[in-house]
């Protein structure tokens, strides 16, 4: 994911925290209350810090997060390397985690019309409960390696707004379905 020289430079950096230190509470909040919309922007936030001192950092960020399926598994990869450098590991098991989130995608992608109507909220709540496993590890390794730093952070304006975004949006989308219903 990114070179030695890179990383040893991230590691030593003691003001930076590993990954987006964020409570696993306020995460799961904004996850559901987006509809796993903030899925992109979490995901962006983990990949920019994990690239951070690299070329092209906002890209290949931006790329990883649209593709998370498929590079989860390089980022929990980049924590478990994180946390073998201080002399611990990722207490998640990382393909196990990762294929299930690939196959949760995948399944809830191309089997859409297979599935019974609630099916996209399990798939929501499959994906919010490993993304959640994945943050609480990242504060974790945080608490232990960063013991200095926040681990996690309180619900500043900009998660605020974004609940609010949340909320906006599920409402209308409700609100929606409640007239499409009516018409039928």
């Amino acid at each position: 994911m990114i070179d030695e020289s890179v990383f040893s430079e991230q590691m030593q950096d003691q003001s930076r925290s590993i990954g987006y230190p964020l409570a696993v509470p306020a995460y799961v909040a904004l996850e559901l209350f987006t509809l796993g919309i903030y899925t992109l922007y979490w995901s962006y936030q983990h990949f920019s810090r994990a690239f951070h001192g690299t070329k092209a950092k906002v890209p290949r960020a931006l790329i990883c997060s649209f593709f998370l399926p498929l590079s989860l598994h390089s980022l929990m990869k980049y924590y478990d390397r994180c946390a073998r450098s201080a002399g611990d590991r990722f207490r998640l098991p990382i393909l196990p985690t990762a294929l299930l989130f690939f196959f949760n995608h995948l399944v809830s992608t191309f089997g859409s019309k297979y599935l019974p109507d609630y099916a996209p909220l399990i798939n929501l709540v499959v994906a919010v409960t490993i993304l959640g496993f994945i943050q609480n590890e990242v504060n974790r390794i945080n608490r232990e390696m960063r013991p200095d730093l926040l681990s996690s952070q309180v619900m500043t304006g900009r998660l605020w707004i974004g609940l609010a975004v949340g909320f906006v949006v599920f409402f209308i989308i409700v609100g929606l379905f409640f007239v499409l219903a009516l018409l039928r």
